[in-house]
């Protein structure tokens, strides 16, 4: 029983993981802009589209998930069933197409 209890990771250090890779991410992307900001006279809008699409995931991945999955856990569903994909869908969906 001990060794599971060494084992466990804290809340606290999941926090200091997803910072780090946030953060990485963020580095990575910055990186690409910098790579590629001088191709942008080529092909207008191709490079900037991307890292505006990526940073768009990123904001959706961090923010408007984790509050669609806490508002979906009020009536009961989890992320472990069928329907919450539906009402997922749904809600992005109806986001996209307004």
């Amino acid at each position: 029983m001990r060794q599971m209890i060494d084992l466990s990771i804290s809340r606290q250090q999941i926090d200091e993981i997803d910072s780090q890779i946030v953060e990485l991410f963020e580095k990575r992307m910055m990186q690409f802009w910098q790579e590629h900001e001088s191709d942008e006279r080529e092909c207008p809008g191709l490079y900037l589209g991307y890292i505006t699409h990526m940073m768009t995931d990123e904001r959706f991945i961090l923010e408007e998930r984790p509050k669609f999955f806490r508002n979906i856990s009020v009536i009961g569903l989890t992320q472990k069933d069928a329907e919450t994909f539906v009402w997922f869908n749904k809600e992005t969906d109806f986001v996209d197409f307004q």
